[in-house]
């Protein structure tokens, strides 16, 4: 049996066609701002994509904790929580998931809380759809598939 062919890639069109064809991947998910994005990681979207994958990783059950702060009326801890999704959101370029975490924290931070609870109950609702709507994009990346020559 001739042995697996295990020797690196030298055809330098080949990464380039890689990283278009991830790239056009990243460009499927909605509310995600390329250009924001790249700029966090010049030429690099594979590098992108795993710092998308751990915000997924690391923030996937946020929006859950936060309906559970909200309903446990402890505010300042749902502050804290929804600040720093939208602090993680806003440095990844996903300017859905940022716009909505802050107009839920500028909800959080009016005086007038009670009377603003409903409102933050619909953002929330309103952030878990855009969360799973991102999380599945996400899951349907293949970084190793290649755009056509």
């Amino acid at each position: 049996d001739p042995a697996p062919d295990t020797a690196p890639n030298t055809d330098p069109g080949m990464d380039s066609r890689m990283d278009a064809a991830l790239l056009e991947q990243l460009h499927a998910i909605d509310g995600l701002d390329m250009g924001s994005g790249l700029q966090r990681v010049p030429g690099d979207p594979a590098k992108w994509l795993s710092l998308l994958r751990r915000f997924d990783d690391q923030h996937g059950d946020d929006v859950a904790r936060l309906d559970a702060l909200i309903a446990a009326q402890t505010i300042e801890d749902a502050k804290a929580l929804v600040h720093g999704f939208n602090s993680a959101a806003g440095n990844l370029g996903l300017v859905h998931l940022q716009a909505t975490a802050s107009a839920i924290e500028e909800q959080l931070n009016r005086q007038d809380w009670p009377a603003s609870h409903m409102s933050v109950i619909v953002m929330t609702g309103k952030l878990s759809a855009e969360y799973r709507l991102f999380h599945e994009a996400l899951a349907r990346i293949r970084p190793g598939a290649l755009a056509p020559d």
